[in-house]
């Protein structure tokens, strides 16, 4: 619950630039369904919800919870969502399928959203992955963290026996010993270690901003964008109202975080510290999702569309909301 002090601060936020010039508070909001997924990578939209930013920013928003950010993108796309949170996997992979989610804000990075779990008692060095079986879900990422690491540990991809499994199924296949690791998310590393018996843990990732990083976006379908572009603009503020919150509460913000993820404190803390929180349509963000677009497609997960993969990408990516909100977040060509 938020205080009447972090209720104060927010409204003198979002009237120093995070409502709509002439909005006022007893205005009717603007209706959106916004779909949610479950995870750590979403601070800026959960403490939007926390402290009901959408409604200081003059949205009625009706939120639908997806079990994954694929769910949910496939949700925005087939017209049941307006707005949708995921990272910028399942953004990739529907781009390259052909179909047009279009990215309204990129609000988070970070190198550790993803993580490596092992059995220690099979897995200690880098060189011990080769000949063991590591599950994760093929073309997400995961598997695109398991492939630059292995490459960046000098391990040859060829020499680790990749399979295809759902997160749950991760989980209950190392607890067992069914398999040698998982490349998926914390809370699915978390699980597992619970039911690991003291013999599954987190692999030491601690040099994966050298090679991944992962952004996490706000996406409509090109409905949305054409036609309601005062809703993207109200949705942006909304998450800078967020932003400009959870930097000033950082407490409060894994109290929010540990209560929606339903973990301890100490695991939430852990688990959002290296969280870049902060909008962002820079070369960063471009350069990134290109270099896991030529991945997917040389790996044969995706087709490759025709022209430029940057200028293709950058069609799809609609940078007025953030430009009206924070026109210095805005750098990208």
């Amino acid at each position: 619950m938020t205080t009447r002090r972090e209720s104060l601060r927010l409204m003198g936020a979002l009237a120093a630039g995070s409502v709509l010039p002439g909005a006022t508070f007893a205005q009717a909001r603007e209706k959106i369904i916004y779909a949610e997924t479950e995870g750590f990578h979403w601070i800026a939209p959960y403490v939007a919800s926390a402290i009901d930013a959408w409604g200081q920013a003059g949205l009625a928003t009706e939120t639908v919870v997806f079990p994954t950010g694929r769910n949910g993108i496939d949700a925005v796309l087939a017209g049941r969502a307006d707005f949708g949170i995921c990272t910028d996997t399942p953004f990739i992979t529907a781009s390259l399928r052909g179909l047009k989610p279009v990215i309204v804000a990129a609000y988070t990075k970070t190198s550790t959203g993803n993580r490596i779990i092992v059995r220690n008692d099979r897995i200690k060095a880098a060189g011990d992955f080769r000949g063991k079986t590591v599950a994760t879900v093929l073309g997400g990422a995961g598997h695109y963290l398991l492939t630059r690491f292995l490459a960046a540990r000098g391990v040859p991809a060829a020499e680790v026996k990749v399979i295809n499994m759902s997160p749950p199924d991760m989980v209950n296949a190392i607890a067992k010993g069914d398999i040698d690791a998982f490349a998926w998310d914390t809370q699915s590393g978390k699980a597992a270690m619970t039911r690991g018996e003291g013999k599954v843990e987190f692999f030491d990732t601690t040099d994966s901003p050298k090679y991944f990083w992962s952004h996490c976006v706000m996406i409509a379908n090109e409905n949305v964008v054409k036609t309601r572009p005062e809703a993207c603009v109200r949705v942006v503020r909304a998450l800078q109202a967020a932003i400009d919150f959870a930097k000033a509460n950082p407490a409060r913000v894994v109290e929010f975080i540990s209560k929606r993820t339903r973990t301890d404190a100490d695991t939430t803390r852990g688990a959002i510290a290296d969280f870049d929180l902060g909008l962002a349509f820079d070369e960063k963000l471009a350069g990134d999702i290109v270099e896991q677009a030529q991945w997917s497609i040389d790996n044969k997960f995706s087709p490759k569309p025709p022209g430029d993969l940057k200028a293709f990408f950058r069609s799809l990516m609609y940078v007025d909301a953030v430009k009206a909100v924070r026109p210095a977040a805005v750098t990208i060509a």
